[in-house]
Protein backbone atom coordinates (compact mmCIF):
# COMPACT_ATOMS: atom_id res chain seq x y z
CA UNK A 1 0.00 0.00 0.00
CA UNK A 2 1.07 3.62 -1.24
CA UNK A 3 2.96 5.22 2.42
CA UNK A 4 3.12 1.95 4.48
CA UNK A 5 5.81 1.28 6.26
CA UNK A 6 7.30 -2.31 7.26
CA UNK A 7 8.83 -3.65 9.89
CA UNK A 8 7.78 -0.51 12.34
CA UNK A 9 5.80 -0.68 15.43
CA UNK A 10 3.80 2.56 16.79
CA UNK A 11 4.93 2.85 20.53
CA UNK A 12 2.42 2.59 23.11
CA UNK A 13 4.41 3.75 25.91
CA UNK A 14 8.20 4.83 26.28
CA UNK A 15 10.69 4.70 29.11
CA UNK A 16 13.47 7.54 28.99
CA UNK A 17 16.32 8.82 31.55
CA UNK A 18 17.44 12.22 31.34
CA UNK A 19 20.77 12.29 31.02
CA UNK A 20 21.32 15.31 33.47
CA UNK A 21 19.52 13.33 35.88
CA UNK A 22 21.12 13.44 39.48
CA UNK A 23 19.81 9.90 40.14
CA UNK A 24 21.18 7.96 37.61
CA UNK A 25 21.74 4.95 40.07
CA UNK A 26 18.41 4.56 41.21
CA UNK A 27 17.42 5.44 37.49
CA UNK A 28 19.03 2.36 36.17
CA UNK A 29 17.49 -0.17 38.85
CA UNK A 30 14.23 1.64 37.75
CA UNK A 31 14.78 0.86 34.17
CA UNK A 32 16.12 -2.74 35.01
CA UNK A 33 12.65 -3.07 37.16
CA UNK A 34 10.65 -2.14 34.17
CA UNK A 35 12.16 -4.28 31.88
CA UNK A 36 12.25 -6.92 33.60
CA UNK A 37 10.75 -10.61 32.93
CA UNK A 38 8.77 -10.88 36.77
CA UNK A 39 7.79 -7.34 36.20
CA UNK A 40 6.68 -7.61 32.51
CA UNK A 41 5.26 -10.74 32.69
CA UNK A 42 2.53 -9.37 35.53
CA UNK A 43 -0.65 -10.64 34.12
CA UNK A 44 -2.03 -7.54 34.87
CA UNK A 45 -0.33 -5.36 32.28
CA UNK A 46 -1.94 -5.16 28.65
CA UNK A 47 -0.07 -5.23 25.59
CA UNK A 48 3.37 -7.10 24.27
CA UNK A 49 6.10 -7.43 26.73
CA UNK A 50 9.78 -5.96 25.33
CA UNK A 51 11.37 -8.69 27.44
CA UNK A 52 11.39 -11.91 25.26
CA UNK A 53 11.12 -13.94 28.46
CA UNK A 54 8.03 -12.18 29.75
CA UNK A 55 6.37 -12.67 26.29
CA UNK A 56 7.35 -15.91 25.64
CA UNK A 57 5.03 -16.97 29.33
CA UNK A 58 2.30 -14.89 28.10
CA UNK A 59 1.96 -17.71 25.51
CA UNK A 60 1.46 -20.69 28.00
CA UNK A 61 -2.17 -21.10 28.10
CA UNK A 62 -3.53 -20.39 32.19
CA UNK A 63 -6.85 -22.31 31.86
CA UNK A 64 -7.00 -25.46 33.43
CA UNK A 65 -7.05 -29.06 31.78
CA UNK A 66 -10.99 -29.28 31.75
CA UNK A 67 -11.32 -26.31 29.99
CA UNK A 68 -9.10 -26.55 27.72
CA UNK A 69 -10.40 -30.32 27.11
CA UNK A 70 -13.98 -28.39 27.03
CA UNK A 71 -12.90 -26.22 24.30
CA UNK A 72 -14.60 -23.32 26.73
CA UNK A 73 -13.55 -19.88 25.27
CA UNK A 74 -10.59 -18.01 27.32
CA UNK A 75 -13.09 -15.33 27.69
CA UNK A 76 -16.06 -13.69 26.26
CA UNK A 77 -17.73 -10.15 25.79
CA UNK A 78 -20.31 -8.63 23.97
CA UNK A 79 -20.46 -5.66 21.71
CA UNK A 80 -23.56 -4.09 20.20
CA UNK A 81 -23.70 -4.18 16.27
CA UNK A 82 -24.53 -1.35 13.77
CA UNK A 83 -27.35 -2.33 13.74
CA UNK A 84 -27.88 -1.96 17.34
CA UNK A 85 -28.51 -5.97 18.44
CA UNK A 86 -25.87 -7.42 20.79
CA UNK A 87 -23.53 -9.68 19.68
CA UNK A 88 -21.43 -12.51 21.91
CA UNK A 89 -18.30 -12.75 21.49
CA UNK A 90 -16.17 -15.51 22.13
CA UNK A 91 -12.26 -15.03 22.70
CA UNK A 92 -10.49 -18.06 22.06
CA UNK A 93 -6.55 -18.96 22.90
CA UNK A 94 -4.26 -18.69 20.05
CA UNK A 95 -2.33 -21.96 18.63
CA UNK A 96 0.94 -22.75 17.85
CA UNK A 97 0.82 -21.56 14.48
CA UNK A 98 -0.72 -18.32 15.17
CA UNK A 99 1.79 -17.86 18.33
CA UNK A 100 4.51 -18.71 15.44
CA UNK A 101 2.73 -15.86 12.99
CA UNK A 102 2.53 -13.35 15.70
CA UNK A 103 6.77 -14.30 16.73
CA UNK A 104 7.25 -13.37 12.97
CA UNK A 105 6.09 -10.09 12.90
CA UNK A 106 7.18 -8.99 16.15
CA UNK A 107 10.71 -10.44 14.82
CA UNK A 108 10.31 -8.29 11.79
CA UNK A 109 10.16 -5.00 13.45
CA UNK A 110 12.94 -2.84 13.26
CA UNK A 111 11.91 0.66 14.39
CA UNK A 112 9.59 2.64 15.97
CA UNK A 113 7.36 4.46 14.35
CA UNK A 114 6.61 7.88 15.56
CA UNK A 115 2.98 8.89 14.65
CA UNK A 116 1.85 12.76 13.10
CA UNK A 117 -0.69 13.80 15.82
CA UNK A 118 -2.66 16.02 12.73
CA UNK A 119 -2.67 12.60 10.36
CA UNK A 120 -3.41 10.35 13.22
CA UNK A 121 -6.32 12.50 14.44
CA UNK A 122 -8.13 13.01 10.89
CA UNK A 123 -8.30 9.04 10.48
CA UNK A 124 -9.55 8.96 13.57
CA UNK A 125 -11.64 11.63 12.78
CA UNK A 126 -12.64 10.08 9.24
CA UNK A 127 -12.79 7.11 10.95
CA UNK A 128 -15.68 8.05 13.25
CA UNK A 129 -17.50 10.16 10.39
CA UNK A 130 -17.77 6.17 8.50
CA UNK A 131 -18.80 4.15 11.62
CA UNK A 132 -21.60 6.73 12.15
CA UNK A 133 -23.08 6.54 8.76
CA UNK A 134 -21.96 10.21 7.71
CA UNK A 135 -19.92 9.22 4.64
CA UNK A 136 -18.60 6.15 3.11
CA UNK A 137 -14.72 4.36 3.50
CA UNK A 138 -14.20 5.93 0.19
CA UNK A 139 -15.11 9.36 0.88
CA UNK A 140 -13.63 8.97 4.16
CA UNK A 141 -9.88 7.81 2.64
CA UNK A 142 -10.64 10.71 -0.05
CA UNK A 143 -10.82 13.43 2.56
CA UNK A 144 -7.94 11.60 4.63
CA UNK A 145 -5.49 12.03 1.10
CA UNK A 146 -6.72 15.37 0.76
CA UNK A 147 -6.05 16.51 4.24
CA UNK A 148 -2.80 15.20 4.41
CA UNK A 149 -1.90 16.53 0.66
CA UNK A 150 -2.57 19.94 2.24
CA UNK A 151 -0.63 19.32 5.26
CA UNK A 152 2.63 18.13 3.35
CA UNK A 153 2.34 21.22 1.03
CA UNK A 154 2.66 23.38 4.00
Amino acid sequence: MPGQRYGACLAVSVLAVNAASKNQEDTEKFLELALSEEFQGDASLNGTPLNRGAYLRRQVDTRDEMSIRAGLPVGTTNAIDFDGSMVFIRIEWPDEEQFRELDRLLESVTEVNRCDSLVYENVIEQGKKVLEGGCTVEEAVEEIAKQVQLYLAE
